[in-house]
């Protein structure tokens, strides 16, 4: 009857809704496995490096940017290739032709953020942190390493939409641990070196 019509209706539209969803998916992912041939020559063989973030003297630096020296494995390297294929070429002086390429490929998914490789695994983009001045150090989960973002700068921040670390994440992170006395050390050493970067976090001293 009439209800039953209804529904049928309903739930023909949400299949229909679905398909499109998935075909979208589909059809973006496909988009850049294709896309990815042509970069996979180049972006391979030419992994940027990290820049240091600059102390005035190197424990400085190193608290703030942590060492990570582990080569860049099959599975991220594979990552960059796909993430960078998502991204515009630089083929024009206006960087803004890039950066609205790169939202037209989120506004194709509005109702889920891209997954991102982060230390943890595989992630959706808002769910993903991504290092922030020696706040990764803390074993705060779903980081993206430093180096697999460098290379995929416009992916993490114009497509996936990930945030950077910041101290509420810490806070939440240490309540579910206890720091050992090495990481302890290190904390007491970082944590008044990242107050002068960023007045504003001393408020939240008493809550750490």
């Amino acid at each position: 009857t009439k209800s039953g019509g209804n529904a049928a209706t309903a739930c023909s539209g949400a299949k229909d809704t679905d398909n499109d969803n998935d075909s979208i998916a589909g059809s973006l992912f496909g988009f850049a496995s294709y896309m990815a041939r042509g970069f996979k020559s180049t972006v391979v063989e030419a992994i940027k490096t990290v820049p240091e973030i600059l102390g005035e003297d190197d424990e400085t630096t190193e608290l703030l940017n942590p060492r990570d020296d582990r080569p860049l494995s099959m599975e991220e390297r594979d990552a960059i290739v796909l993430m960078k294929a998502f991204c515009a070429r630089p083929s024009t002086p206006d960087d803004l032709v890039g950066q609205y390429l790169a939202k037209g490929f989120s506004r194709c998914l509005p109702s889920q953020t891209p997954p991102v490789l982060t230390m943890d695994g595989v992630v959706r983009g808002k769910d993903a942190r991504l290092c922030h001045h020696g706040l990764e150090a803390f074993g705060v989960p779903n980081v993206v390493r430093r180096v697999v973002h460098e290379n995929a700068k416009e992916y993490h921040s114009m497509v996936a939409g990930c945030p950077r670390l910041n101290i509420n994440d810490l806070i939440m992170s240490l309540r579910e641990q206890v720091l050992e006395e090495a990481m302890l050390i290190r904390f007491l050493k970082w944590w008044p070196k990242f107050c002068r970067i960023d007045n504003g976090v001393e408020r939240f001293g008493i809550r750490l």
